[in-house]
């Protein structure tokens, strides 16, 4: 818990992938925090949950109908902002 390091569950992200079972992150970090951490850990391309569960984000290339209706275009994928957007705090 000193480091962060993911070192100790690549063994288990060998597996998932292996498996084909992607693995969707959650955290407190931000939607940027997340894509870039999802992309060193190459578990992209799969849903992100970030900030505290405040964003949900979803990537083009998943099923459509697991996205929510109100999700809103972002990049190559879709976001739903279920907290209290920037803007409005």
């Amino acid at each position: 818990h000193h480091t962060y390091s993911a070192e100790p569950a690549r063994p288990a992200l060998a597996a998932a992938h292996a498996a084909g079972v992607p693995v969707v992150m959650c955290s407190s970090k931000t939607r940027a925090e997340m894509h870039a951490l999802a992309r060193r850990l190459a578990l992209a391309p799969a849903p992100l949950i970030a900030e505290n569960g405040s964003v949900v984000w979803w990537p083009t290339t998943w099923p459509r109908d697991a996205v929510e209706a109100d999700a809103s275009p972002d990049g190559d994928g879709y976001i739903s902002v279920l907290g209290a957007t920037a803007a409005d705090l």
